[in-house]
């Protein structure tokens, strides 16, 4: 099996299966994706996650906020690692949270359409 096609299948099983009761009980459900610090090292814009999330979600229409636009500048990422996370940690700072909120805001004022980039 392909580099984490695995992992990838039992996450899309649960997410199925919460997918499945929010629309019993008429909630919608939005996906969002967002790089780890390795990928945007890696400039990796459409990672395996963007675009496995992506097919899955709209099999069902459910919306995604794609946050890799925000993070993966195509510059090896340095700079963004710093003004975002919190030094040597995968967790976003203070600066990281506030950019995930805004543009999470600006996605929610545009109606969640079916796919939405943030960033650009």
């Amino acid at each position: 099996m392909a580099y984490g096609q695995e992992g990838l299948a039992r996450a899309a099983e649960n997410m199925t299966r919460l997918y499945e009761l929010l629309s019993k009980h008429g909630i919608r459900l939005t996906i969002a994706v967002y790089p780890w610090p390795d990928q945007i090292v890696s400039n990796d814009i459409e990672s395996i996650q963007v675009s496995y999330w992506k097919k899955w979600a709209q099999a069902r229409d459910v919306p995604v906020l794609n946050y890799f636009p925000c993070f993966v500048k195509g510059d090896g990422g340095d700079a963004v690692l710093d003004e975002y996370f919190i030094p040597g940690d995968v967790h976003w700072n203070e600066r990281g949270h506030r950019l995930i909120a805004e543009n999470f805001l600006r996605f929610r004022e545009t109606g969640m359409t079916s796919e939405a980039c943030c960033c650009e």
